[in-house]
């Protein structure tokens, strides 16, 4: 986030957050390479109701909103 905060530093209002998405919580379809047993078994098991409430903001995608 550090990073993402030097390339906007120039703009009047920045507002950066992660959010955690259906990829970081297991709860999509994934393609035909990203199949079998193992992934089966994690969608299972994942603690998403954990993950929600514990790491809200640990996802793999960031928003960056920006003034100039």
């Amino acid at each position: 986030m550090a990073e993402a905060r030097r390339l906007f530093a120039d703009f009047s209002q920045v507002e950066i957050r992660t959010v955690l998405t259906h990829g970081d919580l297991l709860e999509s379809a994934a393609g035909q390479r990203h199949r079998g047993a193992l992934l089966t078994l994690a969608r299972k098991v994942w603690p998403r109701g954990l993950i929600r409430r514990l790491l809200p903001g640990a996802g793999l995608f960031m928003l960056i909103e920006a003034t100039k």
